[in-house]
Formats: structure tokens, sequence, C-alpha cells
């Protein structure tokens, strides 16, 4: 259980801070002239702040539904690198980037690897929700972080812990 909630923390941290990191760009980079750009500045405007809701919603979001957000986190962090790689080879809406841009590489990277982070936390945090109703350690509408609750004296077996009443 242990190990699991071990990797469930991490790979939420790394998701979010990912997806953190690539709104940051595109905030940057927006208030850097991509602004001023038809089309693709108001794309690069709504994805820094879509991207930094995803990113709070990775942390804060309950067990039961982490399969949710960060399966909508890694659609949307798998999209904007597909636009990022549309725009580097036959362009899109008009605009064509180039590699040797500012921040192209490190965009790059950051989406390529939020997407595998946030991808892998899908069935992660599945896991996570089926170790823990296994063990009796949550409800299926457990909303903490990592789900959970400890049995209470009413749903002890009889022999177990307290004496039965």
């Amino acid at each position: 259980m242990r190990s699991v909630v071990g990797a469930l923390l991490a790979l939420r941290l790394t998701g979010a801070g990912l997806t953190a990191a690539m709104a940051g760009i595109h905030a940057y980079l927006w208030g850097e002239g991509y602004g001023n750009l038809e089309t693709i500045g108001e794309l690069f405007l709504v994805n820094a702040i879509v991207g930094g809701l995803l990113a709070v919603a990775l942390l804060v979001t309950g067990v039961r539904l982490l399969t949710w957000v960060a399966g909508v986190g890694a659609l949307f962090t798998a999209g904007t690198l597909a636009a990022l790689v549309l725009s580097l080879t036959t362009g899109l809406f008009g605009f064509t980037e180039s590699v040797d841009a500012p921040w192209v590489t490190t965009t790059l990277a950051v989406e390529s690897a939020g997407t595998v982070a946030l991808a892998a936390l899908v069935p992660m945090a599945r896991l996570s929700r089926a170790v823990t109703a296994r063990r009796g350690g949550g409800r299926s509408g457990s909303t903490g972080p990592v789900g959970g609750g400890a049995p209470t004296a009413a749903s002890r077996a009889p022999g177990r812990g307290k004496p039965w009443p």
C-alpha cells in the first residue's frame, strides 16, 4: 500500500509541476509577443489559464476523481504537444514555428514528460482506489488526497478490537 501511495504522490506532484511549467511557458511567451498573433495568441492565453487550473486540480483532487483529472490533463498536454509539432512542421493557423525559437526545445521536453507522467497517473490513481477499497480503508465516495479512513468500532467484527456491545 505504501508503495502505491508513494508512486501516486510522486506522479501527482510530477504531473502537476510539469503542467504548471507548461502553463508558465505559455503565459510568458504570450506576454513576450505571441499574444499579438491572431488565433495563436488567444490559444496561448487559454493554454496558460487551463494549464494553471489543471495543475491546481491535480494537487487538490481526491483519489476518487483523480483518474479523470489526470486523463484530462494528459489529453490536454498531448494536444498542446501535437499543436507545437504541427507548428514546427506544417504550420498551425498560418503560423510556423522554428526549433531555434526560444523555449521550443524546453517546451517539447516539458510537454512530452508531462504527457507521460499524467498518462501514468491515470492507472496509478485507479490502482490506489482499488487498494484502498480492498483494505477497507475507504468508501467509494472518499475524496481525500489518498482516500482512506479508519474502520469504526461499529464496523469491527465481534472478538476483534473492542468488545462487541
